[in-house]
């Protein structure tokens, strides 16, 4: 569930993690939403665990919003670690 400024919370079977947002000063929420799923998507195609996932797909959100326009928003690989 992805819950804007105040981060995301995923399940994995038994556990539920909190993901929170990073403090940024957003310009443009457009594209946050789908920023998030891109990167959770490739992270776990990586073999990264749901919750590493879920932390580097928050931290890709962050940094998009915090661009005007949304196709340059989408941060690259090396941004978002």
């Amino acid at each position: 569930i992805t819950l804007g400024e105040k981060g995301s919370v995923v399940k994995e079977y038994d556990n539920i993690y909190s993901i929170p947002a990073m403090k940024v000063k957003p310009l443009n929420t457009t594209g946050a939403g789908d920023t998030f799923n891109g990167v959770l998507a490739a992270a776990l195609l990586e073999g990264n665990s749901l919750q590493k996932a879920a932390y580097l797909a928050s931290a890709a959100a962050s940094i998009s919003v915090t661009k005007e326009f949304v196709i340059d928003s989408i941060p690259y690989r090396n941004d978002i670690k």
